[in-house]
């Protein structure tokens, strides 16, 4: 398959308190943004159609794509990237070995770059996109039960994300965003005449990863560079359902 496809996104208005006549700072209003899109790949089936293989290769190109950051100066802003562009990579994997097993993944492989700068300063030519890692991986395992007249459905997910940039210029303390790497795993209990109860167990972020998904120099501010960080923390809890 290809494709080809145009978005638009329309313009903003800074209404942040720390802009306008009251602080002194001028407001940064964002025009629209547009997007065309090229796109080729293949979906392929084997294996008697248990195994399925899809491959797509995609690149962006942005004008005046809409961003957001934070001025150590003046504070948060809106700001517009002239051109820039992305392109990659991604495969995707599902097989179906027996009736009771499915395997799933997926690999991701990313490339941006800015093209124009706006020259405010926010962005620099040659420097990457803000969080979009050069590569990101998925898993996810699960296995079929016969318990009874239900069925127990244990099934194991991992995810990955290589470090990304947090701005879209070079900048001491907030450049650059952890890798993130998150482990869930899930069991459910399907069960009733028609199948209609479903109970779950499941843990996410198991192995407690802590990392951060978005830095912020306030340095002139309030003297601080901070980390909008995740939980940190394994989460575990149970689900019902009953469908009806």
């Amino acid at each position: 398959f290809a494709s080809y496809s145009r978005g638009f996104r329309s313009g903003r208005f800074d209404v942040e308190f720390l802009h306008g006549a009251q602080t002194g700072f001028p407001l940064a209003d964002s025009g629209p943004e547009t997007l065309d899109a090229y796109e080729i790949g293949t979906k392929s089936s084997f294996l008697n159609n248990s195994l399925q293989l899809n491959i797509s290769a995609f690149f962006y190109e942005w004008f005046n794509k809409q961003t957001f950051f934070v001025d150590p100066a003046t504070g948060p802003a809106f700001s517009n990237v002239p051109k820039s562009e992305s392109k990659g990579i991604e495969f995707e994997v599902k097989w179906a070995p027996t009736d009771t097993i499915y395997i799933s993944a997926g690999l991701g492989l990313l490339d941006t770059e800015i093209k124009q700068a706006s020259g405010l300063g926010s962005d620099q030519v040659g420097h990457k996109l803000q969080q979009a890692p050069g590569s990101s991986f998925n898993i996810l395992a699960s296995k079929e039960f016969r318990l009874g007249d239900g069925v127990l459905s244990l099934q194991v997910d991992y995810a990955y994300r290589k470090k990304s940039k947090n701005g879209l210029a070079p900048a001491d303390l907030t450049d650059e965003l952890d890798k993130q790497s998150l482990l869930g795993a899930r069991a459910t209990y399907i069960f009733g005449s028609q199948q209609q109860y479903e109970i779950s167990a499941f843990g996410e972020n198991i192995t407690a990863n802590k990392f951060c998904t978005y830095h912020f120099n306030l340095a002139s501010i309030n003297g601080n560079v901070t980390c909008n960080a995740n939980e940190g923390q394994a989460m575990w809890g149970m689900q019902g359902a009953w469908n009806f």
